[in-house]
C-alpha cells in the first residue's frame, strides 16, 4: 500500500466522529512510519486538513475536522513520549528523543527498539513536527 492511502486509512478510521479522534493510535502508527521510512514531518495544510511530508514520497494532505487543534494534541502526544523516553522536553515545542520498540507480527512482543529524533512547534502560531529515524 502507498504513503498517500495509508495515511488517508489512518485518519479516516482514527475520527469517525469531528469531535473523537484516536490520536494516541495515530501517533503509534506514525512512530512505526517514520521508523520504517526515515522521517516524517506534519504541518497544517488548512484549517481542515493537514500536510505530511514521509520520507522521499510527494506531500500528502489529508483533511480532518479540526486540524489545528489534532496537530497541537498530535504534538502534545510526542512531547509526552520523548519525556516518558527520558528526554524532557515542553510540550510547547523544543527538541527531543522518542525510544519506539519494534512489534514481531508472529507475535506481538517487542523484539528491539530504535531512537526517533524529534523536533516541533506546538504554540497558537506555528504548529508542526518532524521525526527523524537515528
Amino acid at each position: 500500500m502507498n504513503t498517500e492511502c495509508t495515511i488517508q486509512d489512518l485518519f479516516r478510521t482514527a475520527q469517525t466522529d469531528p469531535r473523537k479522534f484516536d490520536g494516541v493510535r495515530v501517533i503509534d502508527e506514525l512512530l512505526q512510519m517514520a521508523r520504517e521510512t526515515g522521517d516524517i514531518h506534519c504541518n497544517l495544510a488548512s484549517d481542515r486538513a493537514l500536510r505530511f511530508q514521509i520520507g522521499e514520497d510527494s506531500a500528502v494532505e489529508v483533511e480532518v475536522e479540526l486540524a489545528k487543534a489534532i496537530l497541537r494534541m498530535m504534538c502534545a502526544r510526542l512531547s509526552v513520549l520523548s519525556t516518558e523516553s527520558g528526554h524532557d522536553v515542553s510540550i510547547y515545542g523544543g527538541k527531543g528523543v522518542i525510544r519506539i520498540p519494534r512489534t514481531s507480527a508472529s507475535d506481538g512482543r517487542a523484539d528491539e527498539s530504535k531512537s526517533l529524533r524529534l523536533l516541533f512547534h506546538n504554540t497558537t502560531d506555528q504548529q508542526d513536527f518532524t521525526l527523524t529515524a537515528q
